[in-house]
């Protein structure tokens, strides 16, 4: 009954002319995979991406056609002792967004403010007020504010080193007139907020808030359109993917940079198939560079969980900075 609602997930992709790629709504369908395994809840820990994690998301055979690739695969793994069951979730996208930064290894770990570490950041952001007439820092921006300090300093740069955090924008309510509240699909807009090292790690914690502030309300209707406009003026795909993700002035999101993304208002928590909320919702893999999801926890508490993935030669002393609040 889902893929009634939602029929483009039934179909798949095809090639265009132009290099360019498009749905194919020809009810070829999902697919649905059930598994066991021999392993607990408690042998996964805290469902940080990693091999095991995988193990709980459909593997995708892409020696296949790509006419023939699912756009959507879910796996239904149950645990030892029927204690509980993972929903893993594996979907088409597009254009692969991640830049590998060469000979620098990435590991993952789940990094957990509580709603009193949450408020204690607002309160040290917002100690300095806002431009007049502003509203107080949002709980993004001064998280998101935090992280990029971290990162920052956790990789012992040089003071004039310039760095960007890059991150997405909801533009359904954006754009003139706004997207149909039934719209399916991703409504996104990148964006970008750049500082130097110094001015982010010794400047208060409101300066880097701004900086997120600012990047995220020039994403305006004429922002978004002329983005689409020269997307749509490359002639082959490769091109506006060169633009983007492979181009001199593509957003690399490995050190000195960071890519931030908030799932925080997702309601992932409210989903109930019959056996209850979930206890966790996250990726099962390793990002290639530099990230940190921002979720709230499933206690519903006020706490706040981060996703990191951050270069193993560095992410200890961001742990040691990350909780010195």
């Amino acid at each position: 009954m889902i893929l009634v609602h939602y029929y483009p997930i039934a179909g798949r992709v095809c090639w265009a002319e132009g290099g360019r790629i498009e749905f194919d709504c020809n009810a070829k369908g999902a697919i649905l995979l059930e598994a066991e395994t021999t392993k607990t809840l408690t042998d996964h820990e805290d469902f940080s991406p990693s091999e095991s994690t995988k193990e709980l998301v459909p593997t995708i055979d892409y020696n296949q056609p790509m006419e023939e690739l699912p756009l959507l695969a879910v796996q239904l793994t149950r645990f030892h002792g029927n204690e509980g069951l993972a929903i893993g979730v594996a979907y088409f996208h597009p254009l692969s967004d991640a830049t590998v930064e060469r000979n620098k290894k990435i590991t993952a770990a789940s990094l957990r403010l509580t709603a009193e570490q949450v408020e204690k950041l607002k309160k040290k952001a917002n100690e300095q007020a806002p431009k007049q007439g502003s509203r107080p820092y949002s709980k993004y921006e001064v998280i998101g504010a935090h992280i990029w300090r971290c990162a920052s300093k956790a990789r012992e740069l040089d003071e004039n080193q310039p760095s960007v955090v890059r991150f997405h924008v909801d533009i359904r309510n954006r754009m003139v007139p706004p997207l149909p509240q039934n719209y399916f699909g991703n409504a996104l807009a990148q964006t970008w907020a750049r500082g130097y090292v110094g001015d982010i790690t010794l400047k208060p914690l409101n300066y880097v808030a701004q900086k997120i502030r600012e990047a995220t309300k020039q994403v305006s209707d004429e922002y978004i359109r002329s983005q689409l406009d020269v997307i749509r003026g490359q002639e082959h795909l490769d091109d506006a993917r060169a633009l983007c993700i492979e181009g001199k002035n593509a957003s690399f999101c490995g050190n000195p940079n960071f890519h931030l993304t908030s799932w925080m208002s997702m309601p992932v928590y409210e989903a109930d198939f019959g056996w209850g909320k979930p206890v966790y919702f996250g990726l099962a893999y390793v990002a290639a560079h530099d990230r940190a999801l921002i979720l709230l926890s499933p206690e519903g508490d006020g706490s706040v969980i981060v996703c990191l993935h951050f270069q193993v030669a560095h992410i200890q002393l961001f742990k040691t900075l990350f909780y010195d609040i």
